[in-house]
């Protein structure tokens, strides 16, 4: 049996692996992982062969994004 499809994405998640779930589920291009330790250290990962460039434009984008949400459409998958 295959896994079910995903129908809609939340807009919260309950815990850090439905997050990571979710990502797998979507088939991801690009993939950058932004976290915090406990202790307050920053964490960053990024998916395969990305560029610095490249995780740059995502964050200036994701960043637009937050800046001004009334500017964008959420779209259901």
């Amino acid at each position: 049996m295959s896994d079910p499809e995903l129908l809609r994405v939340p807009s919260r998640f309950r815990t850090i692996e439905d997050v990571l779930e979710t990502a797998r589920r979507m088939s991801l291009s690009s993939v950058l992982v932004l976290g915090e330790l406990s202790d307050g250290s920053l964490v960053y990962l990024e998916g395969p062969d990305m560029t610095i460039s490249e995780a740059n434009w995502l964050l200036d984008r994701m960043k637009a994004v937050l800046m001004f949400p009334g500017h964008f459409e959420r779209r259901e998958r």
